[in-house]
């Protein structure tokens, strides 16, 4: 089983490194956002977690704002 993706359900959660690679920037950047709390995240622990559908939602959110 790949530890670093899971699926809840039909749910995907995405670590910080492959939110990064999904959103094609750096790590320190989505980050800054999660403790910002401008993109949707949950903590696990001490590590942050994102369901794909809730990046995938934010990306259209901040599509249509702009």
């Amino acid at each position: 089983m790949d530890l670093d993706r899971q699926n809840v359900g039909t749910e995907t959660v995405m670590t910080l490194h492959e939110v990064a690679q999904f959103l094609r920037c750096h790590e320190s950047t989505v980050y800054r956002l999660t403790k910002r709390g401008e993109i949707p995240a949950f903590r696990l622990g001490s590590e942050w977690r994102f369901l794909r559908s809730k990046i995938e939602q934010w990306i259209s959110s901040c599509h249509h704002a702009a």
